[in-house]
């Protein structure tokens, strides 16, 4: 119930301030890759802070389910939201999560959500659960394989890793030897 007050919070706020110039001017900044309604930075977080005094997500699955509509809408605006939720309620996240910050890389990824969640929300699971090494490596695979090699060099930033360059070197040249034609120069 709590998720669809706050996403018809959020569309009914984000409308009421849509502005079709902007959007236009966000759309070809993003390469025309993402459609938009055109409400700026500032703004859009001043909603997403009041959101927050009127609403207080306290499950796990509450946030996910949040996030993953915010994900599923048309314009890039709530995907931008999506990753401020996951910031702010980053402690509510488990050791089951990983999947699901998969499915939001693979899913409508550019750098503008791809840099924030390796850096902040990934690096943050990572941070959590310390114990989940085999799996940074693992996942660093995976982000790799996919091409989002600058994924994984903000998740090992933002969770201060022991991997050294030479570790991360070594994972991309086995993605590489693998998925050759698919990867840039390293």
């Amino acid at each position: 119930m709590i998720v669809s007050e706050i996403l018809s919070y959020l569309q009914t706020e984000l409308l009421s301030v849509s502005n079709m110039e902007e959007a236009i001017g966000m759309k070809a900044y993003m390469k025309n890759r993402f459609e938009f309604i055109g409400v700026t930075s500032p703004i859009r977080k001043d909603i997403i802070k009041h959101s927050f005094t009127l609403f207080t997500i306290k499950t796990e699955t509450e946030l996910f389910e949040l996030v993953t509509n915010l994900w599923k809408f048309p314009y890039r605006e709530y995907q931008y939201i999506a990753l401020e939720y996951l910031y702010k309620y980053n402690k509510l996240i488990s050791e089951n999560s990983l999947a699901k910050f998969e499915y939001y890389i693979l899913s409508k990824s550019w750098w503008d959500t791809v840099d924030g969640l390796g850096a902040d929300a990934i690096g943050d699971y990572f941070l959590q659960f310390p114990t989940y090494k085999d799996n940074k490596l693992t996942f660093g695979l995976i982000l790799a394989i996919f091409g989002y090699k600058e994924c994984v060099l903000f998740i090992n930033y933002s969770t201060k890793s022991i991997q050294t360059p030479h570790v991360l070197k070594s994972v991309f040249c086995f993605v590489k030897t693998q998925m050759s034609s698919s990867f840039k120069k390293l």
